[in-house]
C-alpha cells in the first residue's frame, strides 16, 4: 500500500489525499481487523488533520463492492477497481451497504461510512482520488491509487446518464408496515398485478426487481420484520420515507435460512440507496 502511494508521489496521510477507499472487505473478524489496522497505520488515525476541515468533515469514505454484488472471487479486485473508477469519474461517493454494526476497529481509522450516495465535493482545488485494496486468498496482494483526470478547458458538462432496466419492477406503498403487509397477503399473481398497475401511495415503500415467488416471499419476511431492507435478493423495503441507518459494509447473505432479523456481522465493506427512490 505504501509502495503504491510512493509511486504516485503522494503522502497517503496528508489532508485530502484520498476521498474513497474501496476495501477488500472480507467480512471476517481476522481479515477485517488486519485490513483496518493497516489503513490506520498507512492513512493515519481519526481526528482533525492539519489543514483540513474541523470536526472530522475531512474523513474519507470507506466501502466495498462485495456489499453490492457479493463476492466475485477471482474477479473481486477488478470489480472494486471498476466501482472506484466510476465513482471518481462521475464524482459520486457510493453508500456503504449492509453493515449496521461496523467493525470496532473502524473507529481507529481515518475513514467513515455513509448510508446514501453523495456528491463528491472537491473544494480548495483538491482532486478526486481513491484507493483500491485487493487481498485475495489466491495470492493477490495489491493496492491501486486512482485519480480524476483534469477536464480540458472549455469541455462541456456531460448530461446525466439515464439507465433503463429491462426487468419489471414491482412497487408497493402504504401508510404503515401493517397495511403494506396486508397488501402482500394475497396470491403472488395478484400482488404482481397490484404492484405493476397500482403501487399506491404512502411513506412505507417496497420495491422488488423481477418479482419472482422467491423474492415475494423474501419481501413478506422483510416487511413482517419491520426493518429497512436494502437490496439483498433485489428487494428494497423502507418502513419510513427515506429511512437510512448507519452503515459499513458486509457482503450479502444468500443462505435460504437467513432471516431479516439476523443482523450482518462486523465488516469493513461499503453500500447503496437506503430505500426505493422517493
Amino acid at each position: 500500500m505504501r509502495a503504491a502511494w510512493r509511486e504516485a508521489g503522494l503522502d497517503p496521510a496528508a489532508p485530502g489525499s484520498v476521498g474513497l477507499l474501496e476495501a477488500h472487505g472480507t467480512a471476517t473478524p481476522s481479515g477485517d481487523a488486519a485490513e483496518l489496522a493497516t489503513l490506520a497505520e498507512v492513512f493515519g488515525p481519526p481526528g482533525d488533520h492539519p489543514g483540513g476541515p474541523p470536526g472530522g468533515a475531512d474523513r474519507p469514505v470507506i466501502g466495498s463492492v462485495k456489499s453490492m454484488i457479493g463476492h466475485t472471487m477471482p474477479a473481486a479486485g477488478v470489480a472494486g477497481l471498476v466501482k472506484a473508477a466510476l465513482a471518481v469519474h462521475h464524482g459520486v461517493l457510493p453508500p456503504t451497504l449492509h453493515c449496521e454494526e461496523p467493525h470496532p476497529a473502524l473507529d481507529r481509522t481515518r475513514f467513515r461510512t455513509i448510508a446514501a450516495a453523495r456528491d463528491w465535493a472537491t473544494g480548495d482545488g483538491r482532486t478526486r482520488r481513491a484507493g483500491v485494496n485487493a487481498f485475495g486468498f489466491g495470492g493477490i496482494n495489491a493496492h491501486v491509487v486512482l485519480e480524476a483526470a483534469p477536464a480540458p478547458p472549455g469541455r462541456p458538462v456531460r448530461p446525466a446518464v439515464t439507465v433503463r432496466e429491462p426487468e419489471q419492477v414491482l412497487r408497493l406503498a402504504a401508510d404503515s408496515p401493517e397495511r403494506l403487509a396486508a397488501r402482500l397477503d394475497a396470491e403472488d399473481a395478484a400482488v404482481r398485478r397490484a404492484g405493476l398497475a397500482a403501487p399506491g401511495t404512502g411513506r412505507v415503500r417496497l420495491g422488488i426487481v423481477d418479482p419472482t415467488a422467491k423474492r415475494l416471499a423474501l419481501a413478506r419476511k422483510a416487511v413482517a420484520a419491520g426493518r429497512p431492507w436494502r437490496g439483498r435478493g433485489d428487494v428494497w423495503f423502507a418502513p419510513s420515507r427515506c429511512s437510512a441507518g448507519p452503515a459499513a459494509g458486509a457482503w450479502p447473505s444468500s443462505s435460504p435460512g437467513w432471516r431479516p432479523s439476523s443482523a450482518p456481522g462486523p465488516t469493513t465493506s461499503p453500500r447503496t440507496s437506503a430505500c426505493p427512490r422517493c
